[in-house]
């Protein structure tokens, strides 16, 4: 099997993913949600909806499925959204119940938040399907994307956006967490979703993306924006959806090929680490992943914004999807690291590579999935392959608004053709 061949397979593995993980009963009041992990059944995130949006886009491209099956399952999975998932001020509950579409934890006392990135995920999916579909979706999608309060977010004492709401409780008894996106993550499509919208002026869309602090450090290469904890998937999500290569923001700060000196970091420290079995393999790929003891989240150095202020506990773990949703920032490595896992037949099941594994005490494969992990794998596969999310996104009048709002340029000229105004 060549490399070609191996890519289509990862690809349909992710789309299997999506449609058939997906609540598939017309009936239900949680139709078109997705599961959010293969370890737990119940359970759909709105992110995992908003990746599968954009799968849907790639399996009638690549006729896995019909335009018109696309097309009812996106609209059902949109009426589900808007009408049964609960929401405030346009930001959707982050983990639902599949079959209900209730809050997943309420049941508990532990309900979900109000999350800004997984809806802004949502969003860039829906907005995907909604330039490719047409019609009644793109009707709903237009005003979802109008109806987003992304100015109910702004911190009051900065320009950044807050990164959650919770319910009211001794916690939280404003409803407001901590947390702001006061530095670099993976939430610049969120810049472009504020901006993009009719009422948002210039002004306040450059004051917000110029709000968050730029850390910036380096791993045996040139300088780079890096995170907290630099998982790599931070440098990932937004690409997917925007095509950032041909595009620099107003002080000319060119976020692909930050992404390409943060892919080739991480990549490079993993081939340092000779201690570790996975990385002496050549394997690479520090990201959150399923791990033997549930949940990691780790990246490349540089770590922290000050010094020792967090140190990973890298256990050599490592995530396929972290070096595939790379692929558009380099593509020989990853390629290489896509022939490698290709030659081991525990890393794939039903729905392509399984999320995560290592080689450490012995071989161990997670033999799970994860909605969040497969979506940015198969829109940058395909992304590499045909740009067909990066093509929808970029080029609607939306996204071309919040470009021209924000001030960002671009030499080529099939995303410079719209210059304000009712088209």
């Amino acid at each position: 099997m060549d490399i070609n061949q191996v890519i289509e397979k990862e690809i349909k593995g992710c789309f299997d993913y999506f449609w058939y993980e997906s609540n598939q009963d017309i009936k239900s009041p949680g139709f078109g949600l997705t599961l959010d992990s293969s370890r737990n059944s119940a359970m759909a995130s709105i992110a995992a909806v908003g990746f599968a949006l954009s799968a849907y886009v790639i399996g009638v491209e690549r006729s896995f499925i019909t335009f018109e099956q696309g097309y009812q399952r996106t609209l059902g999975t949109l009426q589900t959204v808007i009408n049964n998932v609960d929401q405030k001020h346009g930001f959707y509950i982050h983990f639902i119940d599949k079959d209900t579409a209730i809050n997943y934890g309420l049941k508990k006392g532990r309900p979900s938040e109000y999350s800004t990135i997984d809806t802004a995920i949502l969003l860039m999916g829906a907005l995907s399907a909604s330039e490719y579909f047409k019609g009644e979706i793109k009707t709903l999608v237009d005003k979802m994307l109008e109806e987003t309060d992304w100015a109910w977010l702004i911190h009051p004492d900065q320009p950044v956006f807050r990164m959650a709401h919770h319910h009211i409780s001794e916690r939280y008894p404003t409803g407001w967490s901590q947390a702001k996106w006061d530095h670099y993550a993976e939430q610049l499509m969120m810049y472009f979703l504020y901006a993009g919208q009719k009422k948002t002026s210039a002004e306040d869309a450059r004051r917000l993306y110029f709000g968050f602090e730029r850390h910036v450090g380096s791993y045996r290469g040139p300088n780079y924006v890096y995170c907290y904890t630099n998982a790599l998937f931070i440098h990932q999500f937004s690409h997917a959806f925007i095509d950032f290569k041909t595009f620099k923001d107003p002080k000319g700060f060119d976020w692909f090929e930050n992404s390409v000196i943060a892919t080739k970091a991480n990549r490079q420290w993993c081939i340092d680490q000779t201690h570790f079995k996975t990385f002496q393999k050549g394997y690479w790929g520090l990201t959150a992943m399923h791990n033997q003891k549930g949940y990691l989240v780790v990246g490349g150095p540089p770590w922290g914004f000050s010094q020792l202020d967090y140190r990973p506990r890298i256990d050599g773990t490592v995530a396929p999807y972290a070096s595939l949703s790379s692929i558009i920032f380099t593509p020989d490595e990853t390629k290489a690291m896509l022939e490698l896992m290709s030659r081991d037949e525990n890393m794939w099941g039903s729905y392509g590579l399984y999320d995560s594994f290592h080689f450490e005490e012995e071989p161990w494969y997670s033999k799970t999935y994860i909605g969040i992990d497969k979506g940015p794998t198969i829109i940058m596969l395909d992304n590499y392959l045909n740009q067909t999310i990066q093509r929808l996104v970029t080029n609607s009048e939306f996204i071309q608004r919040a470009i021209q709002k924000l001030g960002f340029t671009s030499n080529d000229k099939k995303y410079t053709q719209w210059e304000g105004g009712e088209k």
